[in-house]
């Protein structure tokens, strides 16, 4: 896993004990891992991979295989861009709704937080 995506958690809820669980702080790293064999496998947006994959020959031997979503519902609010404008633009518009923050902290605008 790459360090803080929500993949980590997911796997975790959906049985994966914790202790299997690498984590690497870049994709370059995770993808080592799993041509060396320290990992069986890499967790994260399956678009990235297809792309990555598509541009790099020497990875013909690695497939991505996708959840289906009856297996594991999409996480709300889980997007994946194929292109950096396309990826820029949600920000803007994700940012001008919610305000600046990091990924693992709330809006500070309370206004804006989703009810229980």
């Amino acid at each position: 896993m790459l360090r803080d995506q929500v993949q980590a958690e997911n796997a975790v809820r959906n049985g994966l004990p914790r202790d299997q669980l690498i984590y690497f702080d870049e994709y370059d790293d995770a993808l080592s891992a799993v041509l060396d064999g320290r990992a069986g496998g890499y967790a994260s947006v399956a678009l990235a991979h297809r792309e990555h994959l598509a541009t790099d020959p020497s990875l013909a031997d690695l497939a991505v295989v996708t959840v289906p979503d009856q297996e594991v519902p999409p996480a709300t609010g889980a997007f994946a861009c194929a292109s950096p404008a396309t990826r820029d633009a949600l920000n803007i518009a994700l940012n001008d709704l919610l305000g600046e923050a990091t990924p693992d902290e709330p809006s500070p605008d309370s206004a804006s937080w989703p009810s229980a």
